[in-house]
């Protein structure tokens, strides 16, 4: 059976918890003088994400986010985000990589 095979499918067909865009991370902080970052803990590691695509949402410490690529996706749930690291630990990924957050001098 090949790895791809053993991951469950989401109500869409995508893999994981109805879509595969990236991983569930908590909200620790605002950075102090830049409204668009927030840092994030994801398996924690804590990294600066861009958080300009939630425009309009009022982010606290604790909310959960889904990261890809350095950006937070969208909001979710912390049930759904739990149940997306117990399926992330289950198919064998490590959550203590570095999650590929934004590098910017002076930020974080």
């Amino acid at each position: 059976m090949s790895f791809a095979s053993r991951i469950p499918l989401g109500t869409n067909g995508l893999v994981g918890c109805g879509m595969w865009d990236g991983i569930p991370g908590t909200v620790v902080r605002r950075v102090n003088g830049h409204e668009h970052y927030v840092l994030v803990d994801i398996g924690g590691i804590h990294r600066t994400i861009e958080i300009h695509q939630l425009r309009g949402q009022v982010l606290e410490p604790g909310d959960w986010i889904v990261v890809s690529r350095g950006r937070a996706e969208r909001r979710i749930p912390q049930v759904e985000a739990l149940a997306w690291l117990r399926l992330l630990v289950g198919v064998g990924l490590p959550l203590t990589d570095d999650p590929g957050g934004l590098d910017i001098p002076g930020i974080g």
